[in-house]
């Protein structure tokens, strides 16, 4: 696993709470065909109606938002 995956993973689960299901490296297109280093980040399932309504809650895309700051923080660092 990249280490970006890795700072992104735990800052996100730090921030919002996730189950911490792992990160996998996968075959999708839009992954495939970028030429710059790239990572794909489920939030939620919105086949799940639970799941559904809290991420379209102004506070959880906060959170989610601070969790994606926080990991390229520790990146670049």
């Amino acid at each position: 696993m990249h280490s970006l995956q890795k700072k992104l993973q735990s800052a996100l689960i730090r921030h919002i709470g996730l189950a911490d299901r792992g990160a996998r490296k996968a075959d999708y297109y839009v992954l495939r065909h970028n030429k710059d280093l790239a990572v794909l980040i489920e939030l939620g399932f919105l086949s799940n109606p639970q799941e559904r309504a809290k991420v379209q809650t102004e506070a959880y895309q906060q959170q989610v938002a601070k969790g994606i700051t926080a990991g390229l923080e520790d990146y670049f660092k």
